[in-house]
């Protein structure tokens, strides 16, 4: 499949990649239309020199020296230089048709319209999530607009987290796209909403979209916010800027009322002048993503729901709610649609939204459309680095190939390095969930193929051995399934969790004849 990818510090490419597995308590998604979070996905974007980059954060410096006094100064050069090539997955909100799903999944069904979140999904052909990552988009609503739940859903959660009451006077600082959605969802709550940007069009978008006041941000922001309050100030504050200044998060403190409320949703850097916050008594909010479940494994990994009666708002359901406003055009959004791409043309998707001078809001990215009855997945790509080298099949010398499951950072210090160096040892195959993550080691290792489906790792003729490096709660099964397929097995500790899984291996080596090592 086609993956919208960050090659190295900078670059932004559109590459093949193997198909992702719904593991358990998750889904395969079709996108129809995904939405770049422009101040999300640009700050992984370094688009500064690597010395100015140090400069203004000395701790990456004092981080690779850390790393070098434990892993040695030729290890660490080596890491730092691959920087220069791995990929990384960007984007984390879409909307499309359900085309797979694990038997743990049973409220949703192939063909099914949906929108999806979660961090590292990506912009691709097809999206693994979790089944809580995954609202049902209701009826009437266009693909177009359901793409905008994940950003809608934090936008709400800012709102949530402000404790909003009729004719609260709230400020946001920084109309973006998130800042316009809160700027439209406090307006909701009987909010009088005054919008502080220091672009012009953004402004106008935010009169055009209801809010009763848009100022431009600077110096004279305070008098301006002080004039519409009568004096008084905001009663609640919501910084929507992304920034690495401090500027938004002072200028928040200077409007806010006396024991007012700020909440932080931006990702911008943070510097409260202590006689300031004391003397306002100002109490300061973190709003963390989409809502509650937002970074727990329990709720986003392995489908445990909060219950609604002690937890009413999710951030499934911020998103499931955040749709039905849309569908009724409570929220409007073609006004925040600025550009829209083929997810071919993604590289300059980002080339525009990074111009100094831009004007951009929602970019949207758009799919060929594929009925999910014919959705057939690819989960093993050829690797180009590896093509004149690597044979894809047995070549009938003495060459042992060598597969890896489990690309980690175990893997890349320590094991592939090793593999490189031994003679009669080639590189037959990288296995990972992340389809992204096979194919950047891949590339940099020189093995012939990635995959993301672990049955074709073991179904590979050239593999004759398989290094499992992967999670522990993987390793068991993963060594029976090489075992039964014909393979000699190396396992990082611990081979197995259980007893009886220790049992199991020890049969499968009984039964195959082939060797493990632990």
């Amino acid at each position: 499949m086609k993956q919208v990818i960050r090659k190295g510090l900078k670059d932004i490419i559109v590459d093949e990649v193997p198909d992702p597995v719904a593991s358990a308590h998750h889904v395969l998604i079709r996108p129809v239309f995904s939405l770049i979070s422009s101040g999300t996905e640009t700050a992984s974007i370094h688009t500064d020199s690597l010395i100015k980059e140090v400069a203004e954060k000395p701790s990456h410096l004092q981080t690779i020296l850390n790393v070098a006094k434990t892993m040695g100064p030729l290890a660490t050069f080596r890491e730092v230089r691959a920087k220069f090539s791995e990929y990384a997955v960007l984007g984390y909100s879409g909307a499309g048709y359900v085309v797979g799903k694990h038997p743990t999944v049973t409220d949703l069904k192939i063909g099914d319209r949906v929108a999806y979140g979660g961090e590292g999904t990506g912009h691709g052909e097809t999206i693994v999530t979790g089944r809580n990552l995954t609202a049902r988009a209701p009826e009437g609503i266009k693909f177009e607009h359901a793409a905008f739940a994940t950003l809608g859903a934090i936008a709400m959660n800012a709102v949530r987290t402000a404790q909003i009451g009729l004719g609260d006077h709230v400020a946001v600082i920084g109309l973006g796209l998130v800042g316009q959605l809160v700027a439209q969802l406090a307006r909701l709550q009987g909010a009088v909403v005054t919008g502080i940007d220091l672009k012009a069009n953004r402004l106008d978008v935010a009169r055009t979209l209801g809010a009763q006041n848009a100022i431009p941000g600077g110096a004279s922001a305070r008098d301006a916010v002080m004039g519409v309050t009568n004096g008084r100030g905001a009663d609640v504050v919501i910084v929507a800027a992304a920034s690495k200044s401090t500027a938004p998060a002072l200028q928040s403190v200077e409007i806010c009322r006396d024991r007012g409320r700020i909440i932080i949703v931006g990702a911008v850097a943070m510097e409260f002048p202590w006689d300031a916050m004391y003397m306002k008594e100002i109490q300061l909010f973190m709003a963390r993503a989409y809502g509650p479940g937002s970074y727990d494994p329990l709720y986003e990994k392995r489908g445990q729901d909060y219950p609604l009666p002690y937890v009413r708002w999710t951030e499934n359901r911020n998103m499931e709610e955040f749709m039905r406003l849309a569908a009724r055009n409570d929220v409007q959004l073609d006004p925040l649609i600025t550009d829209r791409f083929k997810l071919d043309d993604a590289p300059a998707a980002y080339s525009k939204i990074l111009e100094p001078d831009t004007s951009t809001l929602a970019v949207l990215l758009e799919y060929d459309y594929v009925e999910p009855q014919d959705f057939h997945p690819k989960r093993s790509i050829p690797s180009p680095a590896a093509s004149a080298a690597a044979p894809s099949a047995p070549t009938g010398n003495n060459e042992l190939g060598v597969a890896l499951a489990g690309a980690g950072g175990l893997a890349r210090w320590q094991h592939l390095p090793n593999l490189k160096r031994i003679p009669g040892l080639r590189l037959s195959t990288i296995y990972s969930a992340s389809g992204v993550r096979a194919k950047s080691y891949a590339n940099r290792f020189g093995a012939a193929n990635a995959v993301s489906d672990y049955d074709e790792l073991v179904r590979d003729p050239a593999t004759d051995i398989v290094v499992i490096t992967s999670k522990n709660q993987e390793h068991a099964q993963q060594a029976i399934a090489a075992l039964r397929g014909g393979k000699h097995v190396f396992v990082e500790k611990p081979m197995a969790l259980t007893e009886e899984e220790c049992r199991e291996i020890h049969q499968a080596v009984v039964e195959s004849g082939k060797q493990l090592t632990v």
